[in-house]
């Protein structure tokens, strides 16, 4: 009885710790593809406005009908380098580093030894 008490309560603390991450990672990614598309928004509209400050020459020295898709290209580039991309290496980063110091405190010995050992069996 004891130990199934324990379990239940182990039980229902990862199952909170799983909800407060599903919930905090949602916002997480959120506020970043946001920040990414406002970024690309904001140099679409600063390019439009170079645009059209230019003179009647320089849209004959340049292809106007690749202007529009060379922008949306550079665009796309922008919003995924600072939107979902860099949700995903700050996440790993953190699951790494989150996981290094559990297995450092759990088992201090067995840690080391694997930190030790993993780089040798990756190369």
């Amino acid at each position: 009885a004891l130990l199934r008490t324990e379990l239940n309560k182990l039980c229902i603390a990862f199952a909170i710790v799983g909800g407060i991450c599903l919930v905090t990672g949602f916002i997480y990614v959120s506020i970043w593809t946001y920040t990414g598309e406002q970024q690309s928004l904001r140099i679409q509209k600063q390019f439009v406005r170079s645009c059209l400050n230019q003179d009647a020459e320089w849209y004959d020295s340049n292809d106007r009908e690749a202007l529009p898709t060379k922008m949306g290209t550079a665009l796309v580039h922008v919003s995924n380098a600072i939107g979902r991309q860099v949700v995903d290496v700050y996440s790993n980063a953190i699951s790494a580093l989150g996981c290094l110091v559990v297995a450092l405190l759990l088992n201090t010995p067995l840690s080391l030894v694997m930190l030790c050992v993993v780089p040798i069996a990756i190369v």
